[in-house]
């Protein structure tokens, strides 16, 4: 089902700003994902019943995020994120229940990446990530984003997955939110808020 493809990624590069959404479709045979700056291209091919080959003819040519080199991080019950290309990419399928469904997928090519030598040596890969670690919390919550040497998130631009499906983005110290930061809850919708070691600042 071309559904099980779809849906929208969030990209942060700076926890003080807003971020913008895109919608998506993953497109495993070109080993990418094609996406819009709004949702109406989207909606309009995923409102007929056809196949990936009709599919391709009828969107515009999107914009595409290249996946030979990504490396997979945490995913949660209604989201899941990727580094690539020295950024960090947090996916929610269109579908709110075909989140494992979707992450095999990313699974998949990643595995037909390897096999067919795409990802190059094992340092080329990962060294864009290599100061980013992704943890439990004490919370129970994930994170993924650089830590200091306590192992505690410690970040100008971190991420932390809550278990009820919301996400914090942005600047961690000594393992608290500390400054400006976005949450984005589980229906995507975003509020900016600062906070001072932990504690929300403001009213």
């Amino acid at each position: 089902m071309v559904e099980e493809l779809a849906g929208c990624f969030i990209k942060i590069s700076n926890p003080s700003k807003l971020p913008k959404t895109r919608y998506f479709l993953l497109d495993i045979k070109n080993f990418c994902v094609r996406y819009f700056d709004n949702s109406i291209q989207l909606r309009r091919v995923l409102s007929k019943n056809l196949t990936w080959d009709q599919v391709m003819k009828m969107i515009d040519s999107p914009k595409t995020l290249d996946l030979k080199h990504f490396k997979l991080g945490p995913k949660t019950t209604n989201n899941f994120s990727i580094s690539c290309n020295k950024k960090e990419y947090t996916f929610f399928p269109w579908d709110k229940e075909s989140v494992d469904r979707l992450y095999s997928k990313f699974l998949d090519i990643k595995k037909a990446g390897k096999e067919h030598g795409r990802r190059g040596s094992a340092n080329e890969s990962d060294h864009s990530n290599e100061r980013i670690e992704m943890t439990k919390l004490e919370n129970g919550n994930m994170y993924c984003g650089e830590v200091n040497s306590e192992g505690l998130p410690h970040s100008n631009n971190g991420r932390e997955f809550c278990e009820d499906g919301s996400i914090f983005y942005g600047n961690f110290r000594m393992g608290k939110w500390h400054g400006v930061g976005c949450i984005i809850n589980s229906n995507l919708d975003m509020v900016q808020k600062e906070y001072i070691d932990g504690e929300l600042c403001g009213i």
